[in-house]
């Protein structure tokens, strides 16, 4: 296939390449459950090294740029779970290995997490895309952490610890009652955090949840990772404005303190 659209460019630094279109040959892309599928693409030329949670726009030629979290990087390869919900991520589910896509980031800001922190990582529904990569990022700093895991119904699990690594414990928590803990997230992290103590809870999943791991965990030093419409990622169309803040999920987050944000997640 033709690869014009790609910058041709050989000089320029890897710190340029954020906002350059990345060109990148599948490995493969397979589903992993009922809901979820991860694709693995080699990008043809260096990127920035990503930090978690900040994500990259993927170009499917001729459909669309969408905005998907890191699942796995390493020198060679970058991995991407996503649930298909609209043309992009429809248009991504075919394409097989040998195909080719963009990528344009690592964009927005990463978290900020201390060497050795105790954390907790609460994740819900499509906020299991960029969990392999924080759990990995948690791992290396030497954190000690758990998962709680929270889906409605079992069909949405897979083997979650197949794609992360240095997890001590996963807790799952199923809104039918199907699998472990009989409930939501939100309410299985009410229990454990009465219990036990961490300096950092991470939130990752639909808006709802989130919003009841805030009131929940109040007090506690914990952020969430946002989801909402992005277009351009670099902050200047101002289509991921968060009613009710100052902020802009693309440059300003995806990650924020409770604080920042409760009045949009009141909304």
């Amino acid at each position: 296939m033709s690869r014009d659209w790609f910058p041709r460019s050989g000089d320029e630094t890897p710190h340029e390449h954020t906002h350059l279109v990345t060109p990148a040959r599948v490995y493969f892309n397979n589903v992993l459950s009922s809901r979820f599928r991860m694709i693995k693409v080699k990008p043809l030329r260096s990127l920035v090294t990503p930090k978690p949670p900040q994500f990259f726009m993927v170009w499917v030629p001729g459909v669309d740029e969408i905005p998907l979290s890191v699942a796995d990087y390493d020198e060679k390869s970058i991995s991407f779970i996503y649930e298909v919900k609209g043309a992009g991520t429809n248009a991504l589910s075919k394409l097989g290995s040998g195909s080719y896509l963009g990528l344009k980031g690592p964009l927005g800001k990463p978290l900020n997490i201390v060497e050795g922190f105790s954390t907790l990582l609460v994740v819900g529904g499509s906020g299991v895309a960029p969990t392999p990569y924080i759990t990995k990022y948690l791992a290396s700093r030497g954190c000690r952490f758990e998962v709680i895991w929270g889906v409605k119904k079992r069909s949405e699990l897979f083997n979650l610890g197949s794609v992360m690594s240095g997890v001590e414990y996963i807790h799952i928590a199923t809104e039918d009652c199907s699998v472990g803990y009989c409930g939501m997230a939100s309410e299985l992290t009410r229990e454990l955090v009465s219990k036990y103590k961490y300096d950092l809870v991470i939130g990752v999943g639909p808006k709802g949840m989130l919003k009841s791991l805030c009131e929940v965990t109040s007090g506690l030093n914990t952020y969430v990772v946002l989801e909402t419409m992005v277009k351009c990622g670099l902050g200047l169309c101002g289509s991921c404005v968060l009613p009710n803040t100052d902020k802009l999920l693309c440059v300003d987050g995806p990650a924020f303190r409770c604080e920042e944000v409760m009045q949009y997640l009141r909304t």
